[in-house]
């Protein structure tokens, strides 16, 4: 299960304190007090507390004190305030749909202008409350406390009012119509032109009431005890409203669901009742009418769960998931779809749950999740799925490959989706069926056809999301034509549309596009500002993430396309140094957020403030005493998708069709050069030519060919990566070769192996500069400022407890050879006497062999000053064919002898290194391929990066899989350099260039790089 749907208490207070300005009632913008936020979520009491304005959506404050407190515009929906005490509370203008206030104490609370229809009120206490005009038609109030309380000109229109205490309540001008009062308290209560027409009176207490003068009720043992119990006439009408809305009639099916409710009621049937509740949320939805179907929704669902009506509450939570679809608010109909699989699951609604999840995953890019959710559908060996669920698994499964980049298997599910929407009478999926037809025919260059597709799509698309979606695919065509002219038009009508119903997704998606068509027509200024909003927007989306690290990674992969515009146009306008500030806000985001959290949370943090400038770049560059050189690249067609729910990746390679809109691979890489002064340069590095080829090399494949054995074999790769990446620059770079250098690459960037680079003269680069990388400037910064202070202007050489680990007693794999029987993984001779021998560099014992459990070792992790590993790394093989783990990599140590769970197996996975909290300043990965991973805006998504998030601000990791003699050496070395001088890039080159000496090829010593703070 997916913890980012768990709206935990420490998850959702770091979301609410990035901003102080939250919700909001009216025309003010509620500031709550965040300390006392903290002091809610610690101790679930906040007696007076100030939390105006504060998101506490979903919260679990059962039975917690806020007596007092002033919750002025917080927004409480779906909150769960079961027995909670708000004595005296103000709650005005606060928003409780669906929250449930089941036996609350609310006494003398303000309730003023809020809307409780759709809150959980049973056995809750109003006593003394103000209501003025609250509107709680419909809604079930048995047994509620009303004692005293003003409900003047209150809409309690057929309100299930029965055993309510109401005793001197003021209901002057109350609308009770159709109203159920039966055996209520209206003692001395003031009815003063209420209008009961209808109402159920009997069984209640009228001693003493004001202003009523109509019959009396009955009264007698046999009203005072009413069973609940089945309503066949309800069962009746229920089963005729069906049969309507499937012929179309939507209006009828309303009245017919509407006349359902009032009968239930009558017979006290409350699974009868949230049933009809559900239908009426259903049809207002599908007439378009959000507010009355979330309403409805939320009364359906509360009652349903409380009636233990399991299909009430599978449908209640699919039309609230699908109000919040239709108003874009992916990731809380996604929490509502999860919610609703979970409640089907083994019920008749499971499939249709399963669709719901399916589109809600690929809303927010979670391509994989979607796809596996339709394939368990289409693939239902029992074929228990309706022909329309099984058109909704279709579409969904369309949507996901063509978000995933897979075309070809797109087009072949799209082919069986037009035959299966022939045989059902239900349109509901056709608007979709015409926009993916239209995505596809774009993709194949069938520029007409896609969009008559996409006028298909729109003509018969009943909400603004669809039509919003048909008008920007015309928009993208037009685009793909070269036709800017009429794609400015399109793109502009598609965002008037997203920006009417506040759909935020679509208007940064849309400003995007329309961004590069002003670009394309020569409109640079106005393209500089629409592609501005557009990042600035995909900012505001992002901190509403709540995902896990590694998915929120790919959330954000969706914005850089938006940068990658923005550069552009900021280079076309000769603005490099704007150009540069967009290129790095896009970089290491979430890592940035990690390791800044960490941080903050062990009171390391110095300076909090992440936000770039050109003023900040300089003054890292200076900080750093290092020449920092930049690279920016556009994405190439490979894409990665991760499923949120299964936490595994996949790999696709498709491309669309070569248009205006999707252009040739670039043929250059933007450089950028930061001198130690702070003074900018920009230049360009030209790809090579492929052979007997229009286009250039790919940038995948010049640098897969440098590392995949950098062998003399490889040099040519090795010189022509120097010629895009280095001669560009050469006359910028340090002359003196002690002066450090600072890459920071991008994406495929990251594998290249820059020690090894070779220049027209046969001079590798590591020969003439001092080498570090760094995934961003921010990261190179924030990870430089956990190191001690300069010593007289150099580096101290560390002191402290040391932790090294040489060829453990490896742990089993599955060997897929084998048929994926286990096997060990081969021992490592040479990493025991290599572990030894650094050992006694850093006066300590090395553990190894079978002491070098996961258990022993991560044990002493978190008081070491220095952690070196010389084992297996493992990137994928650990995980299986064809899946990428969503944070890959993992390091081989010993088993427990009785392991008792993951943490105990063997492998210390990414993951769990995440959360170490390290005090080491340098952890050296003596093993293969421990600077891959999942290669993202974020930089290498693995082992390097998941422990400078845990705290250590340098690793030393490697490429490729590293020979073992070549490295012991150059491991030695590099510990004598660092011990004597404290300075790590140093330390490296030196002990690569006295490696070289011995092992000139440079699959022996160019492995290696050191990531994160240099000196």
């Amino acid at each position: 299960m997916a913890t980012w749907l768990d709206r935990s208490g420490n998850r959702l207070l770091v979301l609410l304190l990035w901003g102080s300005c939250l919700g909001g009632g009216g025309d003010r913008a509620w500031a709550f007090d965040p300390e006392h936020l903290r002091q809610l979520f610690a101790t679930n009491q906040c007696e007076g507390c100030d939390l105006s304005g504060a998101d506490l959506s979903g919260q679990r404050m059962s039975y917690g004190n806020l007596s007092g407190a002033d919750l002025r515009g917080a927004n409480l929906s779906g909150a769960n305030l079961e027995s909670v005490l708000a004595w005296n509370a103000n709650f005005a203008g606060a928003n409780l749909t669906g929250a449930n206030l089941e036996d609350a104490t609310l006494s003398r609370a303000n309730l003023q202008g809020v809307n409780l229809r759709s809150a959980t009120l049973e056995d809750c206490d109003l006593d003394g409350t103000d209501l003025t005009g609250v509107d709680l038609s419909g809604v079930d109030l048995s047994r509620v406390n009303f004692n005293g309380s003003n409900l003047t000109g209150a809409q309690l229109m057929g309100a299930d009012l029965s055993w309510a205490e109401l005793n001197r309540a003021n209901l002057t001008n109350a609308d009770l119509t159709g109203a159920i009062l039966f055996g209520a308290d209206l003692n001395q209560a003031n009815l003063t032109g209420a209008k009961l027409d209808g109402a159920n009176i009997d069984g209640a207490e009228m001693a003493g009431v004001i202003g009523y003068s109509g019959p009396l009720p009955k009264a007698g043992p046999a009203i005072l005890i009413q069973e609940q119990q089945d309503s066949a006439e309800g069962n009746r009408l229920l089963e005729q409203g069906v049969s309507l809305f499937s012929q179309g009639q939507l209006p009828e099916a309303q009245a017919t669901w509407e006349q359902a409710l009032g009968i239930y009621r009558r017979d006290r049937d409350g699974a009868g009742a949230a049933a009809a509740m559900a239908q009426l949320a259903l049809v207002n939805f599908q007439r378009g009418q959000l507010d009355q179907a979330i309403d409805w929704g939320f009364q359906a669902l509360n009652l349903a769960r409380q009636e233990r009506s399991a299909s009430a509450e599978s449908v209640a939570l699919g039309i609230i998931g699908n109000v919040h679809y239709e108003r874009a608010d992916y990731l809380k109909a996604l929490e509502f779809y999860q919610q609703r699989l979970q409640a089907s699951a083994g019920g008749p609604f499971y499939h249709a749950a399963l669709i719901d999840r399916a589109k809600g995953a690929i809303a927010i890019g979670d391509y994989a999740t979607g796809m596996i959710d339709s394939l368990e559908v289409l693939n239902d060996p029992l074929q228990t799925a309706t022909p329309v669920r099984r058109l909704g698994a279709l579409i969904t499964m369309v949507q996901g490959l063509i978000g995933a980049g897979d075309y070809a298997q797109a087009r072949r599910y799209l082919s069986e989706a037009r035959q299966n929407l022939k045989g059902v009478s239900n349109r509901l999926w056709e608007p979709e069926f015409w926009q993916l037809s239209s995505a596809l025919d774009l993709n194949q260059g069938n520029f007409a056809a896609a969009i008559a597709a996409a006028e298909q799509a729109w003509a018969i698309a009943p909400s603004p999301r669809l039509k919003y979606a048909a008008q920007r695919s015309i928009g993208l065509a037009q685009a793909a034509q070269g036709n800017w002219g009429a794609a400015i038009k399109s793109y502009e009508a598609a965002l008037k549309i997203a920006q009417t119903v506040n759909d935020r997704r679509g208007q940064v998606e849309v400003l995007s596009d329309l961004g590069l068509a002003l670009h394309q027509s020569g409109d640079l200024n106005r393209a500089a500002s629409v592609l501005t909003q557009a990042s600035e927007g995909w900012d505001e989306l992002v901190k509403t993430f709540i995902g896990e690290d590694y998915f929120k990674v790919g959330f954000i992969e969706l914005q850089t396309q938006v940068n990658q515009r923005l550069q552009d146009v900021y280079l076309a306008q000769n603005s490099p140094e704007q150009a540069l500030v967009v290129s790095e806000q896009g970089r290491s985001r979430v890592f940035l957020d990690l390791m800044m959290g960490k941080l903050a949370a062990q009171g390391r943090l110095s300076n909090p403030d992440a936000a770039v400038s050109v003023e900040s770049i300089q003054a890292t560059a200076r900080s750093q005493r290092a020449t920092l050189v930049i690279y920016a690249v556009q994405q190439e067609d490979s894409t990665t998708y991760c499923s949120i729910y299964s936490k595994s990746c996949q790999l696709t390679t498709a491309k669309p069709q070569t248009s205006a809109l999707n252009p040739p691979p670039p043929n250059q890489v933007n450089i950028w050069v930061v001198s130690p002064e702070g003074q900018i340069h920009f230049r360009r590095g030209q790809l090579p030519q492929a052979e007997n080829q229009p286009h250039p090399v790919p940038l995948n494949d010049l640098v897969g060919r440098s590392r995949s054995k950098v062998t003399f074999q490889q040099l040519p790769s090795l010189r022509q990566l120097h010629s895009l990446l280095i001669e560009p620059i050469a006359d910028l770079l340090p002359k003196q070769p002690s002066d450090r250098v600072v890459f920071i690459p991008q994406g495929t960037l990251f594998l290249v192996p820059f020690a090894a680079l070779r220049d027209a003269d046969g001079q590798y680069l590591i020969q003439n500069h001092t080498l570090s990388v760094s995934p961003s400037i921010r990261v190179l910064a924030l990870a430089s400022s956990q190191l001690p202070p300069l010593s007289a202007g150099q580096p101290q050489p560390l002191r402290g407890p040391a932790l090294v680990v040489g060829n453990p007693t490896m742990p089993q794999i599955p060997d897929r050879n084998l048929g994926d029987q286990e096997r060990s993984l081969a021992p490592l001779p040479g990493a025991s006497l290599e572990a030894r021998a650094i050992a006694q560099l850093l006066n300590t014992q090395p553990l190894e062999g079978a002491a070098a459990t996961e258990t022993a070792v991560t044990a002493r992790m978190e008081e070491s000053q220095i952690i070196h590993l010389a084992t297996h790394g493992l990137l994928d093989d650990y995980f299986g064919e064809g899946v990428i783990p969503a944070v890959p990599g993992a390091l081989a140590l010993a088993p427990s002898p009785n392991p008792e769970g993951d943490d105990q197996d063997g492998f210390l996975t990414t993951e769990e290194i995440l959360n170490l909290k390290l005090k080491a300043q340098l952890v050296v990965l003596s093993a293969c391929d421990t600077g891959r991973g999942r290669l993202t805006s974020d930089g290498a998504i693995g082992l390097s990066r998941a422990f400078i998030v845990a705290g250590a601000p340098s690793t030393v990791v490697s490429l490729w899989a590293v020979p073992d003699q070549p490295t012991s050496e150059l491991m030695l070395t590099f510990y004598r350099e660092f011990l004597k001088s404290g300075d790590r890039a140093a330390a490296l080159r030196a002990a690569m260039l006295d490696t070289q000496q011995r092992h000139p090829d440079p699959v022996n010593w160019a492995a290696f790089s050191l990531v994160g703070a240099a000196r």
